[in-house]
């Protein structure tokens, strides 16, 4: 996932250049985008469970009918 690479290539250039505040700053930007990211994708994942479960309840009440 681009967004770990990103995160781990900051992490180990931090860890040669421990004083640029640039990528101390752009680390902190990335951490957030990853979550953020995470997030994102948690959603998705919710939003298709709750389709699925409505689907099979649609198609439990056409049954019936």
């Amino acid at each position: 996932m681009k967004y770990i690479e990103r995160v781990e290539r900051l992490e180990e250039h931090l860890k040669e250049h421990p004083t640029d505040y640039q990528a101390v700053v752009a680390l902190l930007k990335r951490r957030s985008d990853l979550i953020e990211h995470r997030m994102w994708l948690r959603m998705i994942e919710r939003k298709k469970a709750v389709a699925e479960v409505r689907r099979q309840r649609k198609e439990m009440r056409d049954a019936k009918e």
